[in-house]
């Protein structure tokens, strides 16, 4: 993947069983298993899932981070009485190569500055 540019991460998920208050999840990890970031559909869980049924979550990022190989997760949750459990957890399912097309030092796990040339340095005029 491009660093800076838009993506979407989708993966299909069938139901084996009938299911209630259904939420997806997905968080991006470094090689190493750091996770860099995540996100879940909490907002807007779908209440009845019936077995057979099969359904498609997709989430939309920016490729924010920097060079090198990453991991996605995905996760299918249910919400009861007793709090949020998995139904189904997929670790490292999809590995991926950031590069950088510009010529940049960053540092760290993800660009968080913004622009072609995100530092600029100026010279200010010395009043003594």
């Amino acid at each position: 993947l491009e660093s800076g540019k838009i993506y979407t991460y989708t993966y299909n998920v069938r139901f084996d069983q009938d299911c209630q208050h259904v939420g997806f999840s997905m968080s991006l990890q470094t090689k190493n298993g750091i996770q860099i970031a995540g996100a879940t559909s909490a907002d807007t869980l779908l209440d009845d899932v019936k077995a057979g049924e099969s359904h498609t979550a997709k989430f939309k990022f920016r490729c924010a981070m920097i060079q090198g190989v990453h991991f996605f997760n995905a996760g299918v949750t249910t919400t009861g009485d007793s709090g949020l459990q998995y139904l189904h957890r997929g670790i490292d399912v999809c590995a991926f190569k950031v590069i950088n097309p510009t010529k940049d030092s960053v540092s760290g796990l993800c660009r968080v500055l913004e622009g072609p040339t995100p530092i600029s340095i100026t010279r200010q005029n010395d009043e003594r």
